[in-house]
Parts: structure tokens; sequence; C-alpha cells
């Protein structure tokens, strides 16, 4: 009797869809041990829990109470298990408001409310954005994918806000190639969540000429940063100033070390070669990115072109390296370009498995020696190594797609 040995001539499908299967158990299973471990706050939901406090503090002593790291001591070292840092909230006022109705929930029911909606958001908006530009619902292949991305988990894992952002990159991407360039403008207005991403996509704009875009984004971006100065004055604006300041310095929360960036290029190599030689290469590197990124815009592209979403792909991935704060949930930004771009066939599938399973194998691989090193079986020194990893991959997956955005725009120009 012959026995049948499992996984054998399988398709190159059915292995990614075990992939995919493994990816889940393995996400389930680390919020699992961090619920075991009544780690909220501590891992899980860590980010959640600064935006968390920062809504709790507005509700009892005001907006400007926000930006006092002090104040945040007392509420943070409430909630977290253990409080090495505080973890402050670097939004404008504007954007605590959510949170201020979720802060009159227990930190840990509220993180669950938080993620369930944020999950149940970016799946509707997804099958929305995607019916609306190309007449059909996203696949479930590829949403599964997207959902089980890195940046996608890490989000919900430490309950970030990027499903908002890739809500404004979507609508920008919608409102632009159905010639609403005002309306674009005004969507572009919600990156001040998060204003380092408008460090490449300004300027591109302002290469085309899309006054009209700029003009949108100058009223919303003015609507976000009035309406701040009103609910905690001029004091606390200034205040998040400071704070900005403190975080282009460096606070003991800002994990520089996994960030996806140059920044981050330039601290791993100032550790093994002279800081001025590590400094200058990394500095090198973002001048020639950034370089390489207005270069995408330096012809006209017509806003309802599908050039026009192959060079915001590339300069969205391009500003995940370049912008000074970067982390990898920050890549979910891509999400609405990419999925559109899938949907036409424009962009290879290879590149969204490579997105999709590279990091995820080498996250997998990281979290799985961190523990190692954790009950020593692996020596301390394994951490620098694991950090660069963990932010490396998606840098050189955000180059790539700034390579290949540039390639098939010149391809697509010499064809004309």
């Amino acid at each position: 009797m012959k026995i049948k040995l499992p996984f054998q001539n399988m398709s190159a499908e059915s292995w990614q869809n075990l992939g995919l299967a493994a990816l889940c158990l393995f996400y389930a299973l680390q919020i699992c041990f961090d619920l075991f471990w009544r780690n909220i706050c501590g891992h899980l939901a860590i980010d959640y829990c600064s935006f968390w406090s920062a809504g709790y503090l507005a509700n009892l002593k005001g907006y400007v109470a926000i930006y006092n790291l002090s104040l945040m001591h007392d509420i943070q070292k409430e909630i977290f298990p253990k409080l090495i840092a505080v973890t402050p909230t670097p939004f404008l006022p504007v954007f605590v408001i959510p949170f201020q109705l979720l802060a009159l929930l227990h930190p840990s029911l509220s993180f669950w409310v938080w993620t369930f909606l944020n999950l149940a958001i970016l799946v509707l908006y997804l099958l929305f954005f995607s019916v609306k530009l190309t007449g059909r619902a996203i696949s479930s292949r590829l949403l599964l994918m997207l959902l089980l991305s890195v940046p996608t988990f890490i989000n919900v894992f430490t309950g970030q806000v990027n499903v908002w952002l890739v809500i404004c990159a979507g609508e920008f991407i919608r409102a632009m190639m159905t010639e609403r360039p005002f309306q674009a403008g005004l969507w572009l207005g919600g990156f001040l969540l998060k204003p380092q991403i408008l460090i490449l996509i300004a300027p591109a704009l302002l290469i085309q000429r899309a006054i009209k875009t700029l003009a949108g984004l100058t009223i919303s971006s003015s609507i976000l940063i009035g309406t701040s100065i009103a609910l905690a004055g001029t004091d606390g604006l200034k205040n998040l100033f400071d704070l900005w300041l403190g975080y282009a310095g460096g606070l003991p929360t800002n994990d520089i070390e996994i960030m996806m960036n140059w920044r981050m290029i330039g601290l791993h190599l100032s550790t093994f070669t002279p800081p001025l030689f590590a400094w200058t290469i990394a500095g090198i590197g973002l001048l020639t990115t950034a370089t390489a990124t207005l270069y995408l815009w330096h012809r006209r592209i017509e806003p309802d072109s599908p050039s026009f979403i192959i060079a915001l792909l590339g300069t969205l991935a391009a500003t995940g390296t370049v912008a000074w704060h970067s982390h990898v949930h920050m890549a979910m930004i891509l999400i609405p370009s990419m999925a559109y771009l899938l949907e036409q066939n424009l962009l290879p599938s290879r590149i969204l498995n490579l997105w999709v399973f590279l990091p995820a194998s080498i996250y997998v691989l990281v979290i799985i020696l961190a523990s190692l090193v954790q009950v020593a079986i692996l020596p301390p020194g394994f951490d620098p190594l694991l950090n660069f990893l963990r932010g490396a991959v998606e840098f050189g997956l955000n180059l790539w797609l700034l390579f290949w955005a540039i390639k098939k725009s010149t391809q697509i120009y010499r064809k004309r």
C-alpha cells in the first residue's frame, strides 16, 4: 500500500495558501501569548495605550496636557504593566478627539473596540475603493494577502492609526482619477495625522503644477491646524512642536533601530563604522532617493491615468525611506495604490508576493530568535541584528518599488 505524503505536487498558489494559513496562525498565537501574559500596553496595544492616555488627559485636563510628558507618565504608569519610558502621542489635538470617546472605556476594552472597528473599516473601504475605481470588488485573495501583510498586522497589534491614512490615500487617488483635484487636495490634508508623509508628495505636486490640489491641501491643513489651535491654544501647538523636535532628536520610545528609513541605516552603520562616515552614507542615500523620486514627476502626468498611480506608489514607497520618523506599519499607505495596480494587471503579482511573504518570513524568524535571546539560549548580542532585519527588509522593498515605478514610468513614456 502506497502512503501518500502530504504537500506533494502542490502548485505555487497552494504553497502560498499554506503560507497565509501559517501566518494567520502565527499572528493569532502572538496575540494570545500577550493576552496570557497580561501584556496589554506592554507590547500588545502599546501605541494605542499612548493614544488612550492622550484622550484620557484631554478629558481630564484639556488638550494642552496631552504633550506634557510628566502627566503622560502619571497616566501610563497606571495602565502599562512595566513602564520603562513614556510613549508620547505626537498628533494635532483635532486627531485626539476620537480617543477622548474611547478613553471613556477601560484601556483593554477600548483597544478591542478600536481594533475591530479598524479591521471592519479597512475591509469595507478596500471593497468600496475597488468597486468605485475598477467596477468590481477586490479579489478575496488579494484582500487576504493585504490584511496578512506585516504592516497591517503591526498596525493592528500595536493599535496604530494607519487605516485612516489608507483611506486618505485611497480617496486622494479616487478624486485625482475622477478629475476632482481640489477634493484630492482636501484628502491629502488628512496626512497631517503623520505629516512626514507629505515630504515628497507635496513637492511632486508642485513640480506637476497641480495648483488646485495644492489649494485643497492648504485649505484642509489650515482647517485642521486652526481647529487644533482653537482646542489647545498656541501654547498647546508650541508644546507639540517641541515634542516633534524631540522625535527628530530621538526619544527613548522612538525605536529608531527598527525603522525602515535611511535614519535607521545610519544608526546601525554608526555602530561599526565612524559616525561621520555612517551618517554621510545615510545622507547621500536619502538625497539620492528623494531626487530619484522627484524625477518621477519631471514630465507631465495626467492625474486620471495609471501612470499617476505608478508614480504615486513609487513616491509613497520612497517616503518610507526618506521620512525621519518611519516605522514598518506606515507602509500601509501603499495599499490603495498597490491594490489598484494589481487589479489592473499593471503591477506584477511577484511584487505583491514578495511584499507580503518576505517581511512576514523575516518577522517570524525575528520573533523566534528574539524569544531565544529572552530565555538566554542565544546571547543578547543578537538583538542589534534582529532589530536591523525588522526594518531593513521593508526599507529594501520600498527602494525596489521606487526603482520599479521609475522603470515602468519610463517604459510607458517611450511607448507614446
